[in-house]
């Protein structure tokens, strides 16, 4: 990490990060670390394992007490998609600096587990809260959108519609 001059984004399940406080503490500023929340503890232990969320609770006091700065992610699925309000609460009382969303994909994980796609009802229900939310807790709330488009253009024009900064840029 001392190598090069980058700043760096760790993804975690947020179960380890006991394990990891001298690195996060000496390249504060650098590094960005993303937790993985996957809804309310039924929600996140379903999908995790029982204990999961416990583990993930305990932690995040650790980092708070270390003042480490980190950041929820979200997968929307049919377990959680009626709680994201509360996840946003939850994430905020944890000391989360964001929350980010985004939609299951049926890849990987989202392939196998069936149980966790949601109906079209669903989805568009989510989409609306996430606009709502988008609304209610400006600063800390983010999401990605994942669906079928008409060609890159087509995705392109939709991503800078709903562009809300000063500059858009677009890696091709």
């Amino acid at each position: 990490l001392t190598k090069y001059p980058v700043n760096y984004l760790i993804i975690s399940n947020g179960t380890l990060a006991n394990e990891t406080i001298s690195l996060l503490r000496q390249y504060t500023g650098r590094i960005t670390l993303q937790i993985s929340l996957d809804g309310l503890q039924k929600s996140h232990d379903c999908l995790r394992g029982n204990g999961a969320f416990e583990k993930v609770q305990k932690n995040i006091m650790i980092l708070r007490s270390h003042e480490i700065p980190f950041y929820f992610k979200t997968t929307i699925n049919k377990t959680n998609c009626k709680d994201l309000e509360e996840i946003v609460k939850l994430a905020i009382s944890w000391g989360g600096t964001l929350v980010s969303f985004s939609f299951l994909n049926p890849i990987g994980r989202g392939l196998i587990n069936t149980d966790l796609h949601m109906s079209d009802n669903e989805i568009v229900e989510s989409f609306y809260s996430l606009e709502s939310l988008k609304l209610k807790y400006a600063s800390q709330i983010s999401y990605t959108i994942s669906e079928k488009d008409k060609g890159i253009s087509d995705a392109f024009n939709k991503g800078i519609k709903r562009a809300t900064g000063e500059i858009v840029g677009i890696i091709n």
